[in-house]
């Protein structure tokens, strides 16, 4: 979880011997198949973003690059309409790409899964609120860099991913996302929070609807070395 879909890539080819390369002209070769795919467009790698589902698999040794990422689009559409037949997505989502890109957000940003539903409502209500997101993982995905610091010169990026630029959901998911980022969004509790940080070295994070309270957190976060 959490692996942008060229790092997923990397991992898959370091574990079968196909190269990269070749697994990306696989994916866009039209013979692996999604109903989730944006536009319905397969040419274009990034609409791929996000529809491979991070699990461990016993893959065949005959399996070519096709067989093998097929495999983790389909686990991905079972673990959706699995999810989703029991519940309806909530109304406040308007197409499965949505949901899937909220999935990785709320898997970028969360550490502990008891945050992970009250990321979920921070999202939405600067949805609801045309507010920007301001998610720094979709800064470092615009620049396709692993950083533990976003700065000023990198909220420029001028990506349709950069959140800090643009008010609505990235145009695809953000990374690879797990069950627990899925169930996160249909367990969203109604809440007027439109901020969160992390205040604990064990991951936990504190959310509030007041910007002067965030900022004093954030203080007291990078005094107490949570953040940097």
């Amino acid at each position: 979880e959490g692996l942008w879909l060229s790092e997923t890539l990397s991992t898959i080819s370091a574990q079968t011997g196909f190269d990269v390369s070749q697994l990306e002209n696989s994916l866009t070769s039209g013979q692996v198949v999604s109903k989730y795919l944006p536009d319905n467009d397969y040419t274009k790698l990034q609409n791929w973003e996000g529809l491979l589902f991070p699990n461990t698999y016993q893959i065949d040794i005959e399996s070519n690059g096709e067989i093998i990422l097929q495999t983790l689009v389909d686990e991905l559409e079972s673990r959706f309409e699995n999810l989703t037949s029991a519940n309806s997505i909530p109304n406040w989502i308007k197409s499965p790409t949505q949901f899937f890109t909220i999935a990785s957000l709320i898997e970028a940003e969360s550490k502990l899964d008891e945050d992970r539903p009250l990321v979920s409502s921070v999202i939405k209500n600067r949805l609801d609120d045309n507010m920007l997101l301001q998610i720094d993982a979709t800064v470092l995905y615009s620049l396709q860099k692993r950083k533990s610091q976003v700065l000023l010169i990198d909220l420029q990026i001028d990506s349709p991913y950069n959140t800090y630029k643009y008010t609505s959901l990235p145009p695809t998911p953000i990374s690879g996302f797990g069950e627990r980022s899925m169930n996160a969004i249909m367990n969203t509790p109604e809440n007027n929070y439109i901020y969160y940080l992390l205040t604990d070295i064990n991951g936990k994070m504190t959310f509030t609807n007041n910007y002067e309270e965030f900022i004093t957190l954030k203080n007291k976060a990078k005094e107490e070395g949570v953040i940097p």
